[in-house]
């Protein structure tokens, strides 16, 4: 009996030490939160061309993270650890006139975020956006409404509301700690706003600026 407590005992410290690394050794969720808690905020493009939508940003912020982590510098959109390049397309029936010279377009499609290890975009270009090291994919549904600025002329502001649900969620790490974006299964509110301008009417095509955030849907 004494020789298998003796047994027992170094077993019983190998096992806490295996649970505590594997506790320590767990990702840090950052981007979550409950009901109503604002999960991320971004800035970003809208580009629109006929029937597809390419929106590409930076997350400028991350529940759980400071500026410090958000970014690697100065807070500056281009050093933005964590960037997001989506591609959609116009639902059937998506597109609908609201009022004289207002209309709004509803699109799908997957968006992905991307960790940055050597943060620095490049403007207008959504390659630049993207990296080797993808970190989350979720399935977005967008609207736009998109509204003209003066009687005339392509200027417009657009006001964008949206769902997003994350399918993947990757471990990551950043300065020697490990995070994950949220979960998967877990759904956000989209709200963003921003002007830019309506290049063609008939193919359509616009190109618009925009900043928003993202609440936790549940």
């Amino acid at each position: 009996m004494h020789r298998l407590r003796g047994l027992l005992a170094p077993l019983t410290g190998a096992a806490v030490l295996a649970v505590a690394g594997s506790a320590a050794a767990a990702p840090v969720v950052v981007g979550a939160g409950p009901a109503g808690t604002t999960a991320l905020s971004f800035d970003g493009k809208v580009a629109e061309a006929g029937r597809f939508f390419t929106f590409y940003g930076h997350l400028t912020g991350v529940r759980g993270w400071s500026d410090a982590t958000v970014f690697a510098g100065t807070r500056r959109p281009s050093l933005a650890r964590l960037t997001f390049v989506a591609t959609t397309e116009l639902q059937p029936g998506g597109r609908s006139p609201v009022g004289l010279r207002r209309f709004s377009v509803t699109s799908r499609g997957a968006l992905r975020i991307f960790l940055q290890t050597e943060p620095g975009t490049t403007a207008g270009d959504p390659v630049s956006f993207t990296s080797a090291s993808p970190v989350a994919l979720a399935d977005a549904r967008l609207k736009a409404l998109v509204i003209p600025v003066g009687p005339s002329g392509p200027a417009a502001r657009a006001i964008l509301t949206g769902a997003l649900v994350i399918r993947q969620s990757t471990p990551f790490t950043i300065n020697g700690v490990s995070y994950r974006l949220g979960a998967p299964g877990m759904r956000v509110r989209v709200a963003a706003n921003g002007t830019g301008v309506v290049k063609d009417i008939y193919l359509p095509a616009a190109e618009l600026s925009i900043a928003g955030r993202a609440t936790v849907a549940r």
